[in-house]
């Protein structure tokens, strides 16, 4: 698991069996108690801390948390958050798919949409028969399409370009 802590440093924490944890590749010992719903004791290498929950969403995985009267706030990402980084499918303003291309080689069934269309996330763009099955190929988010020079009936190849995003 990595924690982003005040959207600054990253540390990488790992739990193991024996009730150690490893920050950073250093193994510590720790124990956690709860007090209240909110209010925890943590000794970590033997030195006490009081950890306040201000507040926390599971969700999102943040948490606003004050640690012996220090702010801290706190994003975690599990191993399939960091998966999902590492192969450039974190999703934000930054990631917008310019366009959307075949996946695999196949005919095209149906243009499920018109240039200048605005669309939302999930709605059908194209339906493309591979494998004689038939694939909905759905918008990654939300904008308006630019359609290429696709038609029904043609042959595509994988990674041909059949609809572009507006900027």
């Amino acid at each position: 698991m990595e924690i982003l802590l005040n959207e600054k440093s990253s540390r990488k924490l790992e739990w193991t069996e024996e009730g150690k944890v490893i920050i950073d590749g250093k193994e510590r010992s720790y124990d956690l108690l709860k007090v209240t719903d909110k209010l925890y004791h943590l000794l970590l290498d033997g030195v006490s801390y009081r950890v306040t929950v201000q507040a926390l969403n599971t969700v999102n995985k943040t948490a606003e948390l004050e640690l012996n009267g220090m702010r801290f706030s706190v994003k975690g990402k599990d191993e399939f958050d960091v998966l999902l980084d590492a192969l450039g499918m974190t999703r934000g303003a930054s990631n917008k798919v310019k366009e959307l291309k075949a996946p695999m080689p196949g005919l095209v069934l149906e243009v499920c949409v018109s240039d200048g269309q605005t669309v939302s996330e999930g709605d059908a763009l194209v339906i493309l028969e591979a494998m004689k099955m038939e694939n909905v190929l759905k918008s990654p988010q939300d904008g308006v399409v630019r359609l290429s020079d696709i038609t029904i009936g043609a042959a595509v190849e994988k990674g041909d370009v059949l609809v572009k995003f507006a900027d």
